[in-house]
């Protein structure tokens, strides 16, 4: 609730002018509300004002569920919404302009559709993000903080899977490339808030368990699939959309890069992750008690006491699950970073 006041003052003004609008025109006859809307949206400046409105609350409701659900969101946070916003709104730019006729009610009614799945896109990744901080807090956070990221996953895959189900029914006449062309974001979606669910899960198993391999694997099938399926989606809307040499196929070209450069860096660091585990079990000695006793050191990762370790060319003891959970995010020695992957 800490926006600035203008914000809501525009929220506010954005709903009275509607109303005024109704009111002074033949709309305020309609029987319903909603019919009153489409009567105001006969005109130009009645489609504005009625956008205008949707965008308002739209934004208010965004602030609320922000508040409630988030809290002051931390600074790596921001920055990933903001790097999220932009490449969607790019990436739905793109794909409006290359396929969706130029014709102002169509193109204002995918455009609003295109807001709503932003949003909720959004807060999938917002999800992602929290519970991933939360997974690795030294304490156990408390179930109302998991409670209300969980609720709200599950009601964004619950309406992501809707618009699924109902974009499918209503447009399957149009043939299956239309559907899959403006639902994949939807998909996408419903397939990202499963895999945070199940990530989820093995992090709190992990917890009492001790790690494994499974989390790892459960987070890099999903994520390689889901870059296949981004580069397959730009390969099938320049299918639909054609060669022209326009700015759009330059931004098609542009954004089909992108995602073959991040498939293309997920697979390369795995397979550095693959070589540094092999040297680790190969290549690096485990350390012999007289070290550890006289060592009388923790494990720099974990804060934990060694029974037993591993030795790095470095010179630097750390436990083998401790260093093979590090690998996952950096091929270097935590302490002095030196690499580790040759």
């Amino acid at each position: 609730l800490n926006a600035p006041p203008t914000m809501w003052t525009y929220v506010a003004c954005s709903a009275l002018a509607c109303a005024l609008s109704v009111a002074s025109t033949e709309a305020a006859n309609a029987p319903t509300v909603l019919a009153s809307l489409i009567a105001l949206c006969g005109s130009l400046l009645g489609q504005f004002v009625v956008a205008n409105m949707f965008f308002g609350i739209l934004l208010g409701s965004n602030r609320l569920v922000l508040w409630f659900v988030f809290g002051r969101l931390r600074m790596v946070e921001l920055q990933r919404l903001w790097e999220r916003l932009i490449n969607y709104t790019m990436g739905q730019l793109v794909v409006l302009g290359a396929v969706v006729e130029p014709d102002l009610p169509e193109l204002f009614l995918w455009l609003t559709f295109s807001a709503f799945v932003g949003f909720l896109s959004l807060y999938a990744g917002l999800c992602r993000d929290r519970i991933d901080y939360l997974a690795h807090l030294p304490d156990l956070p408390s179930r109302w903080a998991y409670l209300r990221l969980l609720s709200m996953l599950g009601l964004i895959f619950m309406t992501s899977a809707s618009i699924v189900t109902l974009g499918g029914y209503l447009m399957w006449e149009a043939g299956a490339s239309t559907v899959f062309l403006f639902m994949f974001q939807c998909c996408l979606i419903v397939a990202d808030s499963i895999h945070t669910l199940i990530q989820f899960y093995l992090q709190r198993r992990e917890r009492r368990q001790g790690s494994s391999d499974i989390l790892y694997y459960a987070s890099l099938i999903p994520e390689i699939g889901m870059q296949c399926c981004r580069l397959c989606h730009h390969l099938h809307v320049w299918y639909v959309h054609g060669l022209a040499f326009s700015v759009i196929d330059v931004l098609l070209l542009a954004n089909t890069k992108a995602a073959f450069e991040s498939l293309h860096h997920r697979l390369v660091t795995h397979i550095n992750f693959l070589r540094a585990d092999a040297n680790l079990q190969h290549r690096f000695r485990s350390a012999a008690s007289h070290e550890l006793d006289e060592l009388q050191d923790c494990c720099a990762i974990c804060r934990e006491p060694m029974e037993s370790a591993k030795v790095l060319p470095c010179g630097h003891f750390f436990h083998y699950r401790c260093l093979r959970s590090w690998l996952e995010q950096s091929h270097s020695c935590p302490i002095c970073r030196a690499s580790l992957a040759t």
